[in-house]
């Protein structure tokens, strides 16, 4: 018994002990999984990959992870207003539905319109994001085109208990308070993570002085054990509140929500060599309208998502050097929802199998992998992916990549007004190629050049008044990132230019900017942290809220500065002033932006 959970912990950690030339930095690299869907250090991966760790989010108090994903180059937020409005993300210059969100490895994505509603994600319950850039359909399925965001909740992995409660509140009438209590013992381990965050908010849209508010319960309880070989894990996360908006008659509205996600995973070492890890999930996805649709004035808007799917993934290190991933996909997905007069209500089922091995020597890396999906409405497609990577030198490395995704039709797009049921997936092809260069153990520079050609994609048809798969979009870009560090200052700046650019129209797409550069400087001191991000966004298209006319909105830049002062072992003071130039500035045209506000919050641990 003891020998197999050795060999099935060896296992898990292979992929990052399998050696590339090693640098002195990379001791302090995080430790991510959804580039391959196993454990390796972040700058190792092939793949280029944001971490955004807890100490971020610790130090933003009043923040949700739209406001944190915004500050790094490459993801661009589309927001209707103020806290808990609808958010967009525009990764590497892809369309919305075109990320695939993930809370700890299990897709949140809805059924019926295709995003996730990141926005009502508390940053409390949250232990790390990883973003990985570019297409991973052949690990994850459909929505990984422009690539993936993965949420990590929070666990505790070494034994002792832990307990805290926090208040905090701001500008635009915010306020919240977070308790946490977590315990781990030997091969057991639980916890619960709770936060209420209720704000007044303001306008939603600059053509009104009506205050929109949010409020917001997100409630993550877990539980781990170890029984013979096999480790359990059990989660349930759930947000559920209220949001206030303006509709386009800038009307007075509001709507419920209610996302959960629950998870049982079991892990087995089944040989010295074999890990397998099957895990059940649901996911639960409701919208609710509390005003009466604008047709039906007897009933109701809402969209409703139900998931249930099985991962089996067994990783095999069928050789020192070759670990080879492996598994099954299910999922059971039932939509339903009424708008504007006419709703639907559907099933749909998907099946798929995937493999993928990486091959690692003490100078390259090469990834291979192909996923076979069966889709109930759209039948039998097929993604792959080949990744390379080589140490030039001890200090440079090259990677090559080439990737296929895909996103398969929303329910919206297959039963919504308009909606076309003869839909096929829309498709994507990415090639990309970057260097990594180390330049001493605490400074390095990275490039990645790539090219993403987006095929069938789904737009409205003139011809024939309904969705359908017409659209061309080829997104061309590079991604320049530089990072220093010392014992306490660290520097970031990152730069991406790109051309996301309709190949049928022969224009920039809307709400996505050619240009953006971001600067991040953090002081680490005994006592105290401060840090100080700034993003530049360039001039993007858009349409007129009022007349649809064909715009553009103005560049802008944007300055948050946060930091947090430690006033015992246990007393923590956190802060956190977004908009610090006061910039006035929007990001979907008619939609007002927070002006300079401040945050604060007062956190307990014992």
């Amino acid at each position: 018994m003891k020998t197999k959970i050795h060999a099935g912990t060896v296992l898990a950690i292979s992929v990052v002990t399998a050696s590339h030339a090693a640098h002195a930095a990379e001791q302090t690299e995080p430790v991510i999984v959804t580039a391959t869907r196993t454990a390796q250090i972040a700058d190792q991966s092939v793949a280029p990959v944001i971490v955004i760790d807890r100490q971020a989010l610790e130090r933003n108090p009043g923040a949700d992870l739209t406001d944190l994903l915004r500050m790094y180059t490459g993801i661009e937020i589309g927001r209707y207003g103020g806290p808990g409005q609808t958010a967009s993300i525009f990764l590497r210059g892809t369309n919305s539905t075109q990320t695939l969100v993930m809370i700890d490895g299990v897709k949140l994505n809805s059924g019926t319109a295709g995003v996730a509603a990141i926005q009502n994600i508390d940053p409390s319950v949250v232990d790390h994001i990883e973003v990985v850039m570019g297409p991973r359909s052949t690990l994850y399925g459909s929505e990984a085109i422009g690539g993936v965001i993965n949420i990590i909740t929070k666990r505790q992995t070494v034994d002792g208990s832990q307990y805290s409660a926090a208040a905090g509140g701001g500008s635009y009438g915010t306020r919240d308070i977070k308790l946490a209590a977590h315990n781990h013992q030997g091969d057991s381990g639980a916890g619960i993570e709770a936060g209420y965050t209720k704000s007044n908010g303001f306008p939603t849209r600059a053509d009104s002085n009506i205050d929109r508010g949010y409020d917001n319960l997100n409630v993550h309880v877990y539980g781990s054990k170890r029984i013979g070989d096999t480790r359990y894990d059990v989660s349930h996360w759930q947000t559920s509140g209220n949001t206030e908006y303006l509709t386009s008659a800038t009307n007075a509205q509001d709507q419920d929500f209610l996302s959960t996600a629950t998870m049982i995973t079991a892990k087995t070492p089944m040989s010295a060599t074999w890990l397998s890890t099957l895990k059940l999930s649901h996911v639960s996805d409701k919208l609710d309208q509390n005003q009466y649709d604008v047709v039906v004035t007897t009933q109701k808007d809402f969209a409703h998502t139900s998931r249930y799917s099985l991962d089996w993934q067994n990783d095999l290190q069928w050789n020192p050097q070759n670990l080879l991933t492996a598994g099954l996909y299910r999922a059971q997905e039932d939509t339903t929802a009424f708008s504007f007069g006419s709703g639907y209500d559907t099933n749909n089922y998907t099946n798929a199998v995937f493999a993928q091995n990486v091959r690692t020597t003490t100078q390259t890396t090469l990834i291979t992998g192909l996923r076979y999906t069966n889709n109930q409405i759209y039948g039998d497609y097929t993604t792959w992916n080949l990744e390379y990577g080589l140490n030039l030198t001890q200090a440079l490395r090259m990677t090559l990549a080439s990737n296929s995704g895909f996103r398969a039709p929303d329910s919206n797009d297959l039963y919504g007004s308009g909606g076309n049921p003869d839909l096929k997936p829309e498709t994507s092809q990415n090639s990309e190629l970057g260097l990594r260069y180390q330049i001493t153990p605490a400074q390095r520079v990275s490039l990645n050049v790539f090219r993403n050609k987006i095929t069938n994609l789904i737009i409205w048809n003139n011809v024939t008044s309904m969705v359908d798969n017409i659209g061309q979009v080829t997104i061309t870009g590079s991604e320049l990132a530089y990072q220093v560090s010392s014992d306490h200052w660290a520097a970031r700046l990152r730069a991406s230019v790109q051309n996301p650019h309709d190949d049928i129209t022969n224009s920039q797409l809307v709400r996505r900017a050619q240009h953006a550069y971001g600067l991040m400087l953090q002081y680490h001191g005994n006592k105290y942290d401060v840090s100080l991000d700034t993003i530049y966004s360039g001039e993007r298209p858009d349409f007129n809220i009022n007349t649809y006319v064909a715009e553009t909105l103005p560049s802008y830049t944007l300055v948050n500065l946060s930091g947090a002062y430690r006033v015992s072992e246990a007393l923590r003071l956190s802060l956190r002033i977004e908009n610090l130039t006061d910039a006035d500035y929007q990001v979907v045209d008619g939609y007002n932006t927070a002006g300079r506000s401040a945050y604060a919050e007062l956190r307990y641990t014992l």
